[in-house]
């Protein structure tokens, strides 16, 4: 499932990695979510050059997880994958990945991404590493919640990724279980916590420590103004999933994990809002002042887990 707005320059790559897959999935569904710079019509073109392959839906724009959404509901296979219309995939991924997924009777598959800007080769993967296999209630339970955030020691073994691209999924459970993406204007991360649900409807993990992933870097596509108001969005993120966390059992320690990933956040926005030239020093301190030093966000930084953190954020959080 491919979801698409306005990415005409690249949509015909990210299509032609799967076309070029050594596992030929049963169909590639692009959900075109109301484009306005062509898109739509060349994914037209690109069906009509491969219609037993490619369908194309189009819709009113509503969003990246609404897309994924008709997606899912479209789909007609055993199998699901997602891919991002500016994104590609190595040839060997959804072949390695079921191929794992069957002979370990796993109900997931999960590999590594690997970033590039425009002009770098796709990488091959690292195609020597072995697989590895999670396949007890306890490690389920434990990579679910580390998705959120890794605020103990012992937990980055067990941080396998959370994104929705690196994965290939049982539509059966996804199904069975009713599991649907929330719109990410709703909720940041929104296949983060789609991720945590699917795990925690399922009973097996296959890793494969291969970047089949070629995750496309724009230059300037972050820009610093974002984040003055981005803050709002990360707290409601953070206390849902805090408040998802405390409902299945891991109690007060467990919601460390959705505070971990918001503090991430926090300092990411930190960096982009102090160091805007634009924002002029009134309104810094202003943003500084509501987000920094209280309400929320001081509430949790007071009472996070240090000891785990890297010395330069360790030094930053202090």
């Amino acid at each position: 499932v491919i979801p698409l707005y306005n990415k005409q320059r690249e949509i015909g790559e990210a299509v032609r990695s799967v076309l070029a897959q050594t596992l030929l999935p049963r169909e590639i569904i692009v959900v075109d979510d109301g484009s306005t710079d062509g898109s739509g019509a060349m994914c037209d073109r690109l069906a009509a050059s491969a219609p037993d392959r490619i369908r194309v839906i189009h819709k009113a724009n509503a969003g990246l997880g609404m897309a994924r959404n008709t997606g899912i509901e479209a789909a007609t296979g055993s199998y699901i994958a997602f891919l991002d219309s500016d994104d590609t995939i190595h040839p060997e991924a959804y072949s390695a990945c079921i191929e794992a997924m069957e002979s370990n009777r796993a109900h997931q598959a999960r590999f590594r991404d690997r970033h590039m800007t425009d002009g770098d080769a796709p990488d091959l993967g690292n195609v020597d590493a072995s697989p590895f296999i999670y396949n007890t209630p306890a490690l389920m339970r434990r990579i679910a919640k580390v998705i959120f955030g890794q605020p103990y020691v012992g937990d980055d073994e067990y941080n396998i990724g959370g994104s929705a691209c690196m994965a290939v999924y049982r539509l059966d459970i996804i199904r069975r279980e009713n599991l649907r993406f929330h719109s990410e204007r709703e909720l940041l991360s929104e296949d983060f916590v789609f991720n945590y649900d699917y795990c925690m409807a399922s009973d097996s993990i296959v890793w494969l420590p291969r970047e089949y992933y070629n995750y496309r870097m724009v230059p300037g596509s972050l820009t610093h103004s974002n984040f003055l108001g981005k803050m709002e969005r990360v707290e409601n993120y953070s206390r849902h999933v805090a408040a998802m966390l405390l409902r299945d059992g891991f109690g007060k320690e467990g919601e460390k994990h959705a505070h971990g990933y918001c503090i991430g956040l926090l300092r990411v926005c930190l960096k982009y809002v102090l160091t805007d030239p634009a924002v002029p020093e009134a309104e810094k301190r202003a943003w500084f002042d509501r987000y920094i030093r209280g309400g929320y966000f001081r509430e949790i930084c007071d009472d996070y887990p240090v000891d785990n953190m890297p010395l330069a954020h360790r030094l930053l959080h202090r």
